[in-house]
């Protein structure tokens, strides 16, 4: 993940000039980036949990990859969260939404405010055990585990590969939200068109595929977006794209993908955005519909 808006290319090359000269100070000791409270070595990548205000973020070897508000749990923090939930205004009818599947659990910002928010079933898949064991620790997740909010949806937890996890599942999804991609580690499983029409046939008849990826929406940076772009366009009659960022540099691109044949505008989402509740308003997500991109010069 890429959690937050990069303006430009100058604060971007400082963060990460910072965060790889960032010396922690062992588990409840200090960092640049804040109070220690946990950290460890998984079999996967450096773990770290940072307190700094009321926010909590997790990060992974030396990444944002999560974050929480200490006194508002299912806020969403980071800017590109908001953008899942877009399909609720895609789908004809949000309501039938009812069962949701994340790849990729984190801080699992995303799936504790759907279950927050809307009457739906959400499983998450994660490989690495020790972000689930922190997220239930750190991150309010054994609150909404297993029962939910107590009176809406209910929230489900496995810990293994997203493509394996798909492939053994006898569920099928209304909505799956991939969000296994770091900026400088992209798991090849999960970006291929076999992996892609998998997801395809895990989808109820109007389910939607949603990805979070980390590139440039246009310009030499964009490869991986216009890649996946056409990749998901192989299996999907209409995907839609969203850039988190007025800038051209490498920041989270969000993908909707649909089973539908006709294409919904720009518009048709601001109205759609005006007349639904879908627990927040998402204008200017919507306004940050861009038009397909060229595809030709990169690979499937």
């Amino acid at each position: 993940e890429w959690p937050g808006r990069l303006r430009d290319a100058g604060p971007t090359v400082l963060v990460a000039l910072l965060l790889v000269g960032s010396v922690g100070a062992g588990s409840m000791g200090y960092s640049i980036q804040g109070e220690v409270v946990y950290e460890t070595q998984t079999a996967y990548q450096e773990l770290r949990v940072v307190d700094r205000g009321d926010t909590r973020t997790l990060y992974l070897d030396g990444q944002r990859h999560s974050a929480m508000d200490l006194d508002d749990p299912t806020r969403h923090v980071f800017d590109y969260t908001r953008y899942f939930h877009l399909p609720f205004l895609m789908a004809d009818d949000p309501d039938e939404i009812d069962r949701v599947l994340f790849v990729g659990g984190g801080g699992f910002s995303g799936p504790k405010r759907f279950v927050e928010e809307y009457d739906a079933t959400v499983d998450v898949v994660e490989i690495d055990p020790a972000v689930v064991g922190a997220a239930r620790n750190y991150f309010a997740l054994d609150e909404y585990e297993g029962r939910g909010n107590g009176t809406r949806g209910r929230l489900n937890v496995h810990v293994g590969d997203g493509r394996e996890f798909l492939r053994e599942t006898n569920h099928t999804y209304d909505l799956i939200v991939l969000d296994a991609y770091k900026q400088d580690k992209v798991p090849f499983q999960l970006t291929t068109v076999e992996f892609v029409r998998l997801a395809k046939e895990r989808l109820s008849e109007d389910g939607m595929l949603f990805a979070n990826l980390i590139s440039a929406p246009s310009g030499p940076g964009s490869e991986f977006y216009r890649a996946e772009y056409k990749t998901v366009s192989r299996a999907f009659p209409q995907v839609y794209a969203f850039r988190t960022s007025p800038s051209s540099a490498v920041q989270n691109v969000e993908l909707v993908a649909t089973r539908s044949e006709d294409r919904l505008s720009e518009a048709e989402l601001l109205a759609r955005n005006d007349r639904r509740s879908v627990g927040l308003d998402l204008g200017d997500e919507v306004r940050s519909y861009m038009p397909p991109p060229e595809t030709d010069d990169v690979p499937v």
